[in-house]
């Protein structure tokens, strides 16, 4: 059997999938980026998978591990109304303008329902809040340079989204107390740091957040899993 290793919250994710009802013979996962759950899926459980997302050098690399993907807009699906059995949309769908265009193409070309992943913060542990602070640095940071990236959407901002007939949504929060070593989160994201020019206001915000953090020590984003049933025709 092939070796895709997945991340704590990853195989959860998977996990979740192979329980499903109905089962998810077929699958579509928008904004795959490298696609590890999707190997996972096709060659450990056999899975009829397919990805989208527009950065094509993830794409051909799953093209040539044998599974379907594509670079298309996630809000203008190139595929058949009630294509796939399922729908997952996992850490995507924030960097998305108009993230509602993409729930209802996701409802068209699924025929039971969608998986909606997105990144979540207990802000009631400090571990957390220090997290949670640095995750909105580093967007800013990244928005600066004109790409879209906001918060993780809500579960109630998700289902405000929801502009399709549903017959059930479940909410699911999941978090992987591990720490998250601070230095070297700074250390691979460098390269961005260094586009800012030396008196750059997100500079000198990045060194009022170091020294105002809630505690040293930071842990792993969660994220919060809501699964949309489609209502049948």
């Amino acid at each position: 059997m092939c070796d895709f290793p997945l991340g704590a919250l990853d195989q959860r994710v998977v996990d979740r999938l192979l329980q499903l009802k109905p089962f998810p013979e077929s699958l579509l996962e928008m904004g795959c980026g490298e696609g590890r759950k999707l190997l996972t899926l096709k060659h450990a459980h056999n899975m009829t998978v397919c990805g989208v997302d527009t950065h094509e050098p993830s794409l051909s690399s799953l093209t040539s591990a044998g599974v379907e993907a594509m670079a298309c807009d996630m809000r203008r699906l190139p595929f058949d109304d009630g294509a796939f059995d399922w729908v997952l949309i996992a850490n995507s769908l924030h960097h998305v303008p108009r993230p509602g265009d993409a729930l209802r193409e996701g409802a068209r070309v699924t025929r039971h329902g969608l998986v909606i992943c997105e990144p979540w913060w207990d802000l009631s542990i400090s571990s957390q809040r220090t997290t949670h602070a640095l995750c909105d640095w580093s967007n800013s940071v990244v928005q600066s340079f004109g790409y879209f990236h906001r918060t993780g959407l809500s579960a109630g901002e998700i289902l405000q989204l929801v502009n399709f007939n549903a017959t059930s949504a479940e909410i699911h929060y999941e978090l992987e107390i591990e720490r998250w070593d601070v230095h070297q989160w700074l250390a691979d994201f460098s390269p961005w740091l260094a586009r800012l020019s030396r008196d750059h206001y997100l500079r000198w915000r990045l060194n009022e957040l170091l020294r105002t953090l809630p505690t040293a020590t930071a842990t792993r984003p969660g994220q919060v899993v809501v699964v949309v049933k489609k209502a049948t025709a």
